[in-house]
């Protein structure tokens, strides 16, 4: 079915760090055939942003509320081109005008004219049309409750003539007040609109995960680590850490006395609670790209798990990059033994672990506050059973299978077996080693990152 019939929703639902070009031409690579030459989909976006005159603003941003982008008209027009791009028999819009100026809507209209011109069949659903947009219309169905009221000609002689003959009790329309207004007005009157909603068939066919997934890290991704509000905010969050970390606790980890030890370890603790409570950031973009999400896996551009390999792929590689000067100023700052290699690979593991929990949650929860909450009491849940506030075997017996599935519990571990797995180890509370009194005596560090005994 989405071969012949496209449908554009009510808000614009596109990507607000991509030009216009990129967003048509993004559709385009995901929804025309994938063995199509790539020569041929440029030609058909082309076609597309002049049919709607999108040329002027090709190079343009979509923007959002912070980032100034294309105006409300261009961006209906984008809207109405992504849909364009699989040449459709049927173009379903709704209520494609809202939140418009007159000027604007009428501007919209004309084009969707000239697309109605061109074999396609426009259908759209509309509220309170102005007369001039109403006379573009080749038919008019007046629907309340579902039920048809009204099927025929939009010329106001026909209108009134019928609804005089077949309800001659309604008002008679009012000097220069236009045939749609006074039918939104005896229909309201009658009867209150019944709210309805427009359900498409399923994608007809998927494009393959891995072409699918290689076009968003074109687009998408490449665009979002060069986003002033993309980049900046994850950097600037682990410097901050690193920086806090390192400058409070500098030159500590090569102290070799026994009351040191606890200083030690609250730092290495600290290391990996840090980015679990920076986690909420991650929910923040979910909610963002949540309806985007909605309306171009409805369209069969890709299926949900394609979209979540990106978006692991993409925090992933950022976060591997990111992380890795400011694990290596953190370890030589705090002056740990050990692996730098180990310390890298820790905050690697337990940040993708708190992202992806981050993600999760705002998927599930549509709210901020919410969401924000449940990623803030993981932090809280981690910490009560990652073996720095009780040690596992003084927890209760119902208790103690919690620090298996804490990836804190393991993350702590390794940073601990990699700091005082040594001979020259420090003694803590004057008779045992750290490693047995936190019961990780004994573990391989590399092993233990994986929760292997």
């Amino acid at each position: 079915m989405q071969r012949y019939v496209g449908y554009v929703e009510q808000h614009e639902t596109l990507l607000p760090s991509l030009t216009v070009h990129e967003v048509v031409m993004y559709t385009a690579e995901l929804k025309r055939p994938r063995l199509q030459a790539l020569q041929q989909k440029r030609e058909r976006v082309e076609q597309v942003l002049t049919d709607l005159q999108l040329l002027r603003c090709r190079d343009t941003i979509i923007g959002d509320r912070l980032t100034r982008g294309i105006s409300g008209g261009e961006a209906k027009r984008t809207n109405i081109a992504i849909e364009l791009i699989l040449s459709p028999q049927v173009l379903l819009l709704d209520e494609v005008t809202s939140g418009l100026d007159s000027s604007t809507a009428a501007e919209v209209m004309a084009v969707l004219k000239r697309l109605a011109n061109d074999n396609i069949n426009i259908v759209q659903t509309i509220h309170s049309p102005m007369p001039d947009t109403f006379s573009l219309f080749d038919r008019v169905l007046v629907l309340q409750h579902g039920r048809k009221i009204y099927f025929g000609s939009n010329d106001t002689s026909m209108v009134l003539s019928y609804f005089a003959s077949a309800f001659p009790s309604l008002r008679p329309i009012r000097p220069h007040e236009g045939p749609a207004e006074w039918l939104i007005d005896i229909v309201a009157k009658k009867e209150a609109q019944a709210a309805g909603s427009t359900t498409l068939a399923e994608a007809y066919q998927l494009p393959q995960a891995w072409f699918a997934l290689w076009v968003m890290v074109k687009y998408r991704m490449w665009r979002n680590y060069r986003s002033a509000s993309f980049m900046p905010p994850r950097i600037l969050m682990q410097g901050l850490f690193t920086l806090l970390l390192t400058t409070v606790w500098w030159g500590i980890g090569k102290s070799n006395d026994a009351t040191a030890v606890t200083s030690i370890v609250s730092v290495l603790m600290l290391y990996i609670l840090l980015p679990v409570i920076g986690s909420t950031a991650y929910i923040a973009l979910v909610v963002v790209e949540r309806p985007v999400f909605l309306r171009e896996s409805a369209d069969g551009l890709y299926a949900a798990i394609t979209y979540l390999l990106y978006k692991v792929l993409e925090e992933l590689v950022l976060v591997t990059i990111i992380t890795l000067p400011f694990s290596c100023g953190f370890h030589a700052g705090v002056g740990l033994y050990g692996s730098w290699l180990v310390t890298w690979i820790t905050i690697v593991v337990v940040v993708a672990n708190s992202m992806g929990f981050a993600y999760c949650v705002a998927a599930i929860f549509t709210g901020m506050e919410i969401s924000s909450a449940l990623v803030g009491a993981l932090g809280g849940t981690c910490l009560s059973f990652s073996g720095f506030l009780i040690i596992q075997s003084k927890l209760p017996v119902y208790w103690r299978w919690c620090p298996f599935v804490n990836f804190m519990h393991w993350s702590f571990g390794v940073l601990l077996v990699n700091q005082f797995d040594r001979a020259d180890s420090p003694p803590f509370l004057g008779f045992v080693s750290p490693l047995e009194y936190y019961s990780f005596g004994g573990q391989n560090k590399y092993a233990h990152s994986t929760g292997l005994p």
